[in-house]
């Protein structure tokens, strides 16, 4: 129950924030993806001592969006080096 309530303030606080739905749709899937160790974690940080569920899902989110901006930059940059290759063949 308290889980569930938990979860639910999270997904609460992603359908209040003015943000445009393309990133919502991000912390959400992000909420989704590490729902079980958004869990795991004590229900009360102190301040001090590391961020709150909020907080966490915002870092872990923009980890991922830039993990995937590199993943996407190293594709693209794949496939130019494959075009060019093609090219000086």
């Amino acid at each position: 129950m308290i889980t569930e309530l938990r979860i639910e303030r999270i997904r609460r606080h992603i359908a209040n924030l003015r943000f445009d739905a393309t990133t919502k749709d991000a912390l959400y899937a992000t909420l989704e993806k590490y729902r079980d160790q958004i869990l795991a974690r004590p229900l009360r940080i102190p301040a001090d001592e590391g961020w709150d569920d909020i907080e966490a899902l915002h870092q872990v989110a923009l980890g991922d969006a830039i993990e995937a901006w590199f993943e996407r930059q190293s594709d693209e940059s794949e496939n130019c080096r494959n075009q060019i290759h093609e090219v000086t063949k």
